[in-house]
């Protein structure tokens, strides 16, 4: 197992257990969120222009998505928070994961491509400290 898998596995992981905290939990999705937060924007450097287009290109007729937050965590691996704007038909991702509502996928560059690793949906957004603290900085 490469490093960047390793990695990636890791922080799906914690993801997928802070998603399942209550709201009372909030301090520790907070602590992993806010140390070191630093978003990305549109109108830095190519590489990461390129993950917007390649989020960008998720979109079609029926679908929308739009970006809220991006997050480089470890050289190659990028946390992004989409949120589903409309819609009739729900894409189904990598691992056959559904995304719609408020969701947040972790991307892999691997040389010049980006492929959508994992992906965690928010079922219940009020009750999600995740949910919270990415609203919080969005």
């Amino acid at each position: 197992m490469s490093e960047i898998e390793s990695i990636s596995i890791y922080i799906t992981n914690l993801l997928n257990y802070l998603s399942k905290l209550k709201k009372l939990d909030y301090h520790q999705a907070e602590k992993y969120f806010t140390q070191d937060f630093h978003y990305m924007n549109k109108d830095q450097t190519l590489i990461k222009n390129s993950i917007y287009h390649f989020l960008e290109n998720l979109n079609d007729s029926e679908c929308r998505y739009e970006i809220q937050k991006i997050k480089l965590l470890y050289k190659s691996i990028y946390l992004v928070h989409l949120k589903y704007i409309n819609g009739r038909v729900e894409k189904i991702y990598h691992n056959a994961l559904l995304i719609h509502g408020v969701s947040i996928i972790i991307i892999k560059r691997i040389e010049d491509r980006y492929l959508i690793s994992d992906a965690i949906e928010f079922k219940n957004d009020q009750g999600s400290p995740i949910y919270s603290i990415l609203e919080k900085f969005s």
